[in-house]
């Protein structure tokens, strides 16, 4: 006599569906997103990156033109591509179109530095009066800083006691939040320097570069660049643990 063997189904899971992996894509107002893991994104000439696309949708690509000052497209960080960056030979990478920041800014990303000069930056957007919205950057090694230009005046949001940068790759996320006056640090998802009862942020159309601090600037990154998310939004404390739990897993920064 054969067996029958009998399978109970749980109604309520039938027809259900997985919810998706969270990127950056789920985020409010994203602006720019740049992930040099994703090799489609990529133009690569002669192992150097000439340009790499924007995956936020909104066609802020960042590109350069001068083969001398384009990172290299040779590493990897936890098994994925990256962009490593010279400060002496003044690579850096520019937004191939202009786009409008603010009032409330999110900037993220996730790098490591080879050595690191002082203020060397990782992000910058500036209007065309050099009133910087943002400079995401690195005042020493264990001090991220972030200076913004709540009405017109620079701010530096400056944190002390972070991680050595030049050891391991961290997440370094900045929130600009206009309805709360405030600009805050985190470092791998913990609070890492505030400044508060800032003036209101200012809207205003930006160029953006990757790997400086300020556009005409000297303040070159040296070392690696895997990711940057920018959105014009505050992001809540539940979106801003989704991004670090993304980039966690993704680069396995800690």
């Amino acid at each position: 006599m054969a067996l029958v063997k009998t399978v109970l189904v749980n109604p309520r899971l039938q027809g259900a569906e997985i919810a998706p992996a969270f990127t950056p894509g789920a985020l409010p107002s994203l602006v720019i997103w740049i992930d040099a893991s994703n090799s489609s994104s990529v133009t690569v000439i002669s192992n150097a990156v000439s340009q790499i696309n924007d995956l936020s949708g909104n066609g802020n690509h960042m590109a350069q033109a001068t083969a001398g000052n384009r990172p290299a497209y040779t590493a990897q960080l936890n098994l994925l591509n990256v962009m490593t960056f010279a400060s002496a030979s003044n690579q850096d990478l520019g937004c191939v179109r202009s786009q409008l920041l603010g009032p409330s800014i999110t900037v993220a990303s996730v790098h490591k530095a080879t050595t690191l000069a002082a203020n060397a930056g990782v992000f910058t957007a500036d209007d065309t009066a050099s009133n910087r919205v943002c400079q995401h950057r690195w005042d020493s090694a264990t001090a991220p800083s972030c200076v913004s230009f709540p009405g017109g005046s620079a701010t530096d949001t400056a944190g002390t006691a972070a991680p050595d940068i030049t050891v391991a790759a961290h997440s370094f996320i900045n929130i600009m939040d206009n309805a709360a006056h405030t600009s805050t640090n985190y470092i791998d998802g913990t609070q890492n320097g505030q400044s508060t009862g800032l003036a209101a942020f200012n809207s205003a159309t930006m160029a953006a570069h990757v790997g400086r601090a300020t556009t005409g600037g000297t303040n070159f990154w040296n070392g690696i660049i895997a990711e940057i998310v920018v959105c014009n939004a505050a992001l809540t404390s539940t979106q801003r643990a989704n991004l670090v739990a993304y980039f966690r897993g993704k680069w396995g920064t800690p």
